[in-house]
């Protein structure tokens, strides 16, 4: 980097910070790529003789705002020769649906007036409609629909951008549906809308109170076009990075790149709050022009980039039932996943079904960035999540847990402390030390700290780092006294049991082919049972499973 350069970072650090913010909708020049997509939305909604209804789906803050916003700027600029109006309104603005009806009346009546009312044409379509002599706070869906019947006849036209459509089913009746779909589809109607949403319309649809019939949907086909959004792709990341080195001066280094990449991919959001706080902690910033350079995140911005992966992925995955099959679709097993889950995990954006990575342990997809992914993983053995193989893994370290409060007051480092020394004078004494005792808790404490200084979020149970051989060997064999108490019977008895537990648990957690289907039943089998056993047992303790 030479002198001007280093000069210029200097000069720099007295501007605002180059990266947009995340909180915030990206507007002028701090909204960037897209370009694909703003074209098929103008190709599709704004035609020489007509304009259509058009649904924008995607996740949280994938930039769904900033997108409609931008086409408003763009069909403001390009609408061939109609008399168009753009109204945007958001429904987190709405109690119910009259406020709806109210704001879009209101709007229309201004982007009239103001773009047309020097016009022969506004002249006409106020004296017909009578349209100054409206009391505003009185407009509702039927001087809407009279409005725009009038502005189809009269040759303006409107497009409503309606934001934040998931509202609509708390604020909408069965009766809202239906006036939605007329006033929309309806031929002698001047009117037309793009909703963003991050469901499907005619998933809201069956939300809203006293919904006619919930198999079928109304809005469906008013809707029926519309655009995906996901993160950037080749394209934008190419605008993204250019954008910023046109506001630093100097060229980002490749290696910053891919080290942002690894963190958070190509999602606009977490771009931007990655890098924007990086840059705002940094008194210098030749760090973003260093070929040699790693990123190194603090704690505090671990949290935060963490918070933000539970609001722009985890927190709607789970409320939408999609959080197992997201977690499965990364490190297996596929054939746990019905396939219009995996096909929704598409649609969002967040996995490529066809596309793997290869590890020496089995090939994985990658879910936002590899970065989300390692964090999902670990996340899965600590927070139970449905399927009988994860389930039992939770289960079987809860019963530790119960076992480590009843035999040493809860103190694991006690506990560890006493289980490590037990037994290594007598038939530990020749056993490989990866695989003693010592060993196993070595193993794990290792997992643990590494875990915990990437994520500080992370469990500080070492017993959530153990393997799946780990504790039917430390605990159950060694420990059966206590545990056969859950289990009853004898170890050996149950020794097969877990041994084929753990074979074909490694195995299908990476999708690994040729394990005989009598194996995988067997070992479903099983898991199934101890989770029955469990459950029976912290039932009666009086602890939450």
């Amino acid at each position: 980097m030479d002198t001007q350069q280093l000069n210029g970072f200097k000069t720099m650090n007295l501007y605002r910070n180059p990266f947009a913010s995340p909180t915030e909708e990206a507007i002028g020049t701090d909204f960037i790529g897209r370009k694909s997509v703003l074209k098929k939305m103008h190709e599709y909604i704004i035609n020489a003789d007509k304009i259509s209804n058009y649904h924008i789906v995607g996740l949280p803050r994938i930039g769904k705002s900033s997108l409609l916003k931008a086409f408003k700027t763009m069909i403001q600029e390009n609408h061939y020769s109609h008399d168009l109006v753009v109204l945007y309104i958001s429904l987190d603005e709405c109690d119910n649906s009259n406020d709806m009806w109210r704001i879009i009346g209101k709007g229309i009546r201004k982007e009239l007036k103001k773009q047309f009312h020097s016009s022969d044409k506004y002249t006409n379509f106020i004296d017909e409609l009578d349209f100054e002599d409206v009391d505003e706070n009185n407009i509702d869906y039927e001087y809407v629909c009279s409005v725009a019947r009038c502005m189809k006849a009269s040759g303006f036209l409107g497009l409503i951008l309606i934001d934040e459509f998931d509202n609509f089913s708390t604020i909408a009746t069965k009766g809202t549906v239906g006036q939605v779909r007329t006033l929309f589809s309806g031929s002698e109607y001047g009117l037309r809308a793009v909703v963003a949403s991050r469901r499907m319309v005619e998933r809201i649809e069956k939300e809203v109170e006293g919904a006619l019939n919930s198999n079928v949907s109304i809005l469906a086909s008013t809707f029926v076009n519309g655009y995906k959004l996901k993160a950037f792709n080749e394209d934008d990341m190419k605008d993204y990075w250019v954008s910023i080195e046109e506001k630093i001066g100097v060229a980002v280094s490749n290696r910053y790149k891919e080290e942002i990449d690894y963190y958070v991919g190509t999602h606009p959001c977490l771009l931007n709050l990655l890098n924007g706080n990086f840059w705002a902690e940094k008194e210098t910033k030749n760090y973003i022009c260093d070929d040699d350079s790693n990123l190194k995140l603090s704690e505090e911005l671990i949290n935060k980039l963490h918070d933000s992966f539970n609001w722009a992925v985890w927190r709607d995955m789970e409320k939408w039932q999609l959080l197992r099959s997201l977690i499965l679709s990364t490190w297996g097993p596929d054939d746990e996943i019905p396939n219009s889950e995996l096909s929704e995990l598409e649609r969002y954006g967040i996995i490529d079904k066809s596309q793997f990575l290869s590890e020496s342990s089995g090939p994985i997809r990658i879910a936002i960035s590899r970065y989300f992914t390692e964090w999902m993983n670990l996340k899965r053995y600590v927070l139970p999540f449905g399927d009988e193989w994860s389930k039992a893994e939770g289960n079987m370290r809860k019963i530790v847990k119960c076992f480590c409060d009843d035999m040493y007051q809860g103190y694991e480092s006690k506990m560890i402390s006493h289980l490590e020394t037990k037994n290594a004078n007598t038939f530990e004494k020749n056993v490989d030390p990866r695989f003693t005792a010592k060993g196993r808790f070595d193993a794990m404490k290792n997992k643990m700290s590494k875990a915990i200084n990437k994520y500080p979020d992370m469990s500080s149970s070492i017993i959530d780092y153990s393997d799946p051989s780990d504790l039917p060997e430390i605990f159950f064999k060694r420990e059966w006294s206590w545990f056969q108490q859950i289990f009853s019977k004898t170890w050996d008895e149950w020794r097969e049991k877990f041994a084929t537990m753990n074979e074909i648990r490694n195995i299908k957690l990476h999708n690994n082919q040729g394990v005989p289907q009598v194996r995988i039943e067997l070992a479903k089998k099983y898991c199934h049972e101890v989770n029955e056993r469990i459950e029976s047992f912290l039932s009666i303790r009086g602890i939450i499973i």
